[in-house]
């Protein structure tokens, strides 16, 4: 009995170990097919605007289902995304274009280009964003179950505030970009991550869930809804069009970089004190991080000339 419930403790690590592989190469490619396909300004936000769209609106689906497959079993939530892959990757394979030719050596990427003041900001910038909200939902979720003793349903309900408003609001991303510029909307969506993790230190109880969790759930999304598409954006605004496909993947680290330090630190923190607070003062930490760049990329100097700010400049 013993050894089957080890079993069953392991099973779930090469599980999570292969569904970030996955995330790890697809991330990057769909964004780089993006930056190399389209053209800087109504194109290519509307493109971004589009992929920010499905990403959003994936989660906000999984979240649901996962709580209403939890119900029947553990096992489904493993098994139901097996097939829908599958299916994506024979779609993907009659619709995504061709690699063009190969000229030379294979192109990989280049950290010569965190040169680039404003991909290394959004690298950087993304990190916090992402590495916050994973740590959040962890955090709530745990609290949720092993606080408030509330079903994995009604667990997931309670996190749709976190997912549901980027679904939404996205579609628009282009024209807020277009409208107020990349800067002005990541500085935004960096001061309410960072004000949601404040909030929520002072208040760890997180009930009642209207006056608790909920207005630190909504502040957090506020960041990704404000700066989710202008990050991806603003990562290669600056970057020749022959170097995007390679500064994407860069980018693409940092973002998943940020839930890759995140999620275990707030794990052990969870686990090895009574009290959700520093935890929290990490993701607070985090988020701060987050913000201090962000205010960085405000006093930056406008691009110059031979490297103009398409996203902000030309209008749709």
């Amino acid at each position: 009995m013993r050894h089957v419930v080890a079993d069953r403790r392991c099973l779930p690590r090469p599980v999570a170990v292969t569904a970030n592989d996955c995330a790890a190469l697809t991330a990057p490619t769909g964004l780089a097919i993006i930056s190399t396909t389209f053209r800087d300004g109504p194109d290519q936000r509307r493109a971004v605007s589009v992929y920010s769209l499905f990403g959003a609106a994936g989660f906000t689906v999984g979240a649901l289902l996962s709580g209403a497959l939890l119900e029947a079993g553990w096992r489904w939530t493993f098994l139901f995304p097996a097939p829908v892959a599958l299916a994506l990757m024979l779609l993907g394979l009659g619709l995504l274009p061709p690699d063009p030719p190969a000229a030379g050596a294979p192109a990989g990427p280049r950290p010569g280009l965190l040169r680039d003041g404003r991909l290394r900001r959004s690298a950087l910038g993304a990190a916090s964003l992402n590495g916050t909200y994973a740590g959040l939902l962890l955090l709530v979720t745990f609290q949720c179950q092993e606080r408030f003793g509330w079903a994995p349903w009604k667990c997931a309900l309670a996190l749709l505030p976190a997912c549901v408003p980027l679904a939404v609001t996205v579609p628009f991303a282009g024209r807020l970009v277009a409208r107020h510029g990349t800067a002005r909307l990541i500085a935004l969506g960096a001061l309410t991550p960072f004000a949601g993790c404040a909030l929520y230190l002072w208040r760890p109880e997180g009930r009642p869930y209207a006056t608790g969790m909920l207005p630190v759930l909504l502040l957090v999304e506020a960041g990704f809804v404000l700066a989710f598409a202008a990050l991806n954006m603003q990562a290669t605004a600056t970057v020749p069009a022959a170097q995007r496909g390679r500064a994407v993947p860069l980018y693409q680290t940092g973002v998943q970089l940020g839930g890759v330090v995140t999620l275990p630190a707030v794990g052990a923190l969870l686990t090895a004190h009574d009290g959700y607070r520093p935890a929290l003062s990490l993701l607070t930490a985090v988020s701060a991080v987050g913000l201090v760049t962000a205010v960085a990329g405000l006093r930056a100097p406008a691009p110059g000339a031979g490297t103009p700010d398409h996203h902000a400049q030309e209008t749709p």
